[in-house]
């Protein structure tokens, strides 16, 4: 097989696009003798390098007819409530019906040999479609997110599928990044679904709330970004900012946990297992030291306006880099438990931060990387903004 991103739908003996002569981006697997005990995991990959190497081999395998399969357009939609998608169904002998795990969030039917889908309500459903004349099948995974707007401003909430993952120090995030007693320990969370901010919380979006900008680089270097991450605001302003943004859409805001936020930043039940958020390679996602003062050529050191790099797995931007976005949790060690929606300590005297910011180095924005306010109350920072969480 090429390297490519793994498909999010449920898989039939899978074919990726197959290597051909010449070609130096082919999977490899199974680590090898110079490789460490994390590169021997069978869920790991790498890539053939093109070129002779002492530790690579190949192994044969015989089958004796691929199978035929049941295909779609598209096996993974992501829509806002009251959308309407098309996928067209192929492979087929033309007589399908489909149904949807949740109703309540996409509903569809089947006509000329396509589905129709209706986005009902932020959350996420998977339509299955079978052949009615042969046991073949398909899936549909469809995220459904919900567009708010609040003075003119609008703005999305992403839906995020609950789900278990390992939060901390996994052996993508380079390892021993913690701070002492402090450091990043390895352990299982269990999360309930939620809805998370595409971008951070826009100046525009705050000052249609608040009516005013408290942000300190809304006019730095004579430079005003609407569409830049708020930041500069204390914990009250933020506290009080959610609690009239509520009142105004009659919707339940708040702030996300931070292992909420991680899970998100990971892409959810989506990940690929990258080190940033959205991709191994932090230019593409995320604005840091390196490249922050380069915006559209600008020279403007300091946050970007959102949105401008590439998504992650979920379709949420810049959780790694731009500003460092404020969580709901107090800041301390981490259990070594199994956790349930965890929520963090129960007091402390700094609140959790994440996801470094432009100022930043490379291994403060990664998925796992941790970082706190300097002091209690909070008085506000120009590296500092946040992102919403919608409860469902």
């Amino acid at each position: 097989d090429k390297y490519v991103a793994y498909s999010s739908a449920a898989q039939v003996d899978p074919e990726n696009p197959i290597t051909e002569e010449g070609d130096d981006d082919c999977v490899v697997r199974g680590g090898s003798i110079y490789a460490t005990d994390t590169k021997c995991r069978v869920t790991v990959r790498s890539v053939f390098r093109g070129y002779e190497r002492t530790d690579q081999g190949l192994r044969l395998a015989l089958r004796d007819s691929l199978p035929e399969a049941l295909g779609v357009s598209e096996d993974n939609v992501e829509m806002m409530e009251g959308d309407v998608a098309t996928v067209s169904i192929v492979n087929g002998k033309g007589s399908y019906h489909a149904k949807s795990s949740d109703e309540n969030v996409a509903a569809g039917y089947i006509e000329d040999s396509k589905l129709y889908i209706v986005a009902m309500w932020s959350g996420t459903a998977t339509f299955t479609i079978w052949d009615d004349q042969s046991d073949l099948k398909a899936e549909v995974l469809v995220r459904v997110g919900k567009e708010c707007s609040v003075g003119g401003v609008t703005f999305k909430m992403m839906p995020v599928e609950g789900g278990t993952f390992m939060m901390g120090d996994t052996w993508e995030q380079a390892p021993g990044y913690g701070d002492g007693d402090y450091a990043y320990t390895v352990h299982e969370v269990t999360l309930s679904s939620y809805s998370i901010g595409q971008t951070e919380v826009t100046q525009e979006l705050w000052t249609a709330v608040m009516g005013y900008n408290p942000s300190e680089h809304n006019e730095w270097q004579n430079f005003i970004n609407p569409q830049g991450p708020v930041e500069n605001m204390t914990w009250d302003e933020c506290m009080e900012f959610i609690a009239r943004l509520n009142e105004m859409t009659g919707l339940h805001f708040r702030l996300p946990t931070e292992a909420e936020w991680e899970f998100a930043a990971r892409g959810g039940n989506r990940s690929m297992v990258y080190r940033y958020s959205g991709s191994r390679y932090l230019n593409e996602v995320g604005w840091y030291e390196d490249n922050a003062d380069h915006w559209q050529g600008g020279g403007v050191y300091g946050p970007q306006t959102v949105a401008l790099l590439l998504p992650n797995e979920l379709g949420l931007f810049d959780m790694s880099g731009n500003v460092r976005e404020l969580c709901q949790d107090w800041y301390g060690p981490y259990s070594d438990e199994p956790q349930t929606n965890p929520t963090g300590p129960e007091t402390g005297d700094k609140r959790v931060t994440r996801g470094g910011s432009f100022a930043d180095q490379s291994g403060d924005c990664c998925c796992a990387s941790r970082g706190h306010t300097y002091e209690w109350p909070f008085e506000g920072g120009n590296l500092l903004g946040f992102r919403l969480v919608l409860q469902q």
